[in-house]
């Protein structure tokens, strides 16, 4: 920068001081590499770098106190909303049809009791664990608190598939073939069929067996049959 003796008048020196970077920019056009904690100019940046900032989404399991999953996601958008901000806390939920009083009802209950879904594309450290541990009903990660694993292979498939149904999975729609087999139209049951152990075609539930983290786990599904519909 110039002396003052350098006979430049003041406008010319307060022009040729260094600018700072507009807010909201780094100088030099720079990005921090999250992964790698690295500083690279966008001009040089690779395609591995650009894949190392944006982060896969990943999904995790949870244990909370059994008959408590909504009640524990309530109260952690209250009591910890920067956490359900940063991760998306789900619970999976079914609705059977129930006959009771000579009436057919709607009942919803949980798909996987006690466990809830978390889907994140942040990393799951040590600070999250420890504000998970500050809320009521909160158990542990599968595997542990100390051993947080995402979902993968057959476990992560199995997950996607109902969650791709919503929160809420709702009844299939089915038949019934001439040697009395069920056949889905569409709905939860489709692409699952073969998990399939046991239907009951007056309750109108199909009991499905699957194999998710390590145990088999039995449930009910509902169905529509819609074998005896007229068709136009």
């Amino acid at each position: 920068l110039p002396n003052e003796g350098s006979g430049w008048s003041e406008a010319e020196l307060r022009n040729s001081r260094p600018r700072r970077p507009r807010s909201g920019r780094r100088g030099a056009a720079q990005i921090i590499n999250k992964k790698k904690g690295q500083i690279i100019k966008a001009g040089e940046m690779t395609f591995t770098e650009k894949s190392d900032i944006v982060r896969q989404m990943q999904y995790y399991i949870i244990q909370v106190a059994t008959g408590r999953e909504k009640i524990f996601v309530e109260n952690l958008e209250k009591l910890a909303p920067l956490l359900a901000q940063e991760h998306k806390f789900i619970f999976l939920t079914r609705e059977l049809t129930i006959r009771r009083g000579g009436k057919w009802l709607k009942e919803i209950q949980p798909m996987f009791p006690s466990y809830l879904i978390v889907e994140t594309d942040n990393e799951i450290d040590a600070a999250t664990v420890q504000a998970l541990k500050g809320l009521p009903d909160f158990y542990h990660f599968l595997n542990s608190n100390t051993d947080i694993v995402p979902l993968n292979d057959r476990d992560l498939a199995i997950i996607q598939h109902f969650l791709g149904l919503g929160p809420k999975i709702g009844a299939s729609l089915v038949k019934f073939d001439e040697n009395d087999r069920i056949v889905v139209v569409e709905g939860p049951l489709k692409g699952i069929e073969g998990n399939i152990i046991k239907v009951d075609r007056r309750k109108k539930r199909a009991k499905i067996r699957i194999d998710f983290h390590g145990s088999f786990h039995t449930m009910d599904l509902s169905f529509e049959d819609i074998s005896k519909q007229v068709r136009v």
